[in-house]
């Protein structure tokens, strides 16, 4: 990506996908670097935009930029409620990814604030505290709850 700011304007360019790597091979180059190529960008991409302001940006980021989940069931209401699978205390921590591992879980933290974060995470019953720094990512290991039909 890149932009460029002139008066009152900033533009975009929202170009994204270069020739391959176009590094070159020994002393060839793999790409001509005195023309325009076609292929780069090929296809059709859909942007959107939002420009706000907010306390939590990269949250509302996160949640602008992720599509909905739509899922077709209708529950009876009767059996046991499940608990809270995942809950982080701090709205400028996201999490990115929860993976499966060998004996658990792998939740990806990104602290997206300027400042030092301790909070509280909360994964399959289980509290854990965390200390992040700024804008730092880390990846949390959980082991496999007990009860994982309830999550």
């Amino acid at each position: 990506y890149g932009g460029s700011f002139t008066e009152n304007s900033m533009s975009l360019s929202l170009l994204r996908t270069p020739v391959y790597s176009a590094h070159p091979i020994n002393d060839r180059p793999y790409a001509p670097h005195d023309r325009d190529l076609e292929h780069i960008d090929m296809g059709e991409r859909h942007f959107s935009f939002r420009i706000l302001s907010t306390e939590h940006p990269a949250c509302e980021a996160q949640i602008f930029n992720e599509a909905p989940d739509a899922i077709s069931f209708f529950p009876s209401g009767e059996g046991q409620r499940p608990t809270i699978a995942t809950e982080l205390e701090d709205n400028d921590v996201l999490l990115s990814s929860i993976s499966r591992k060998e004996n658990g879980y792998a939740l990806r933290l990104f602290n997206s604030s300027n400042a030092h974060k301790d909070f509280s995470l909360t994964f399959g019953g289980k509290h854990r505290r965390i200390t992040m720094e700024k804008y730092e990512l880390q990846t949390v290991l959980f082991e496999e709850p007990k009860d994982i039909k309830n999550l």
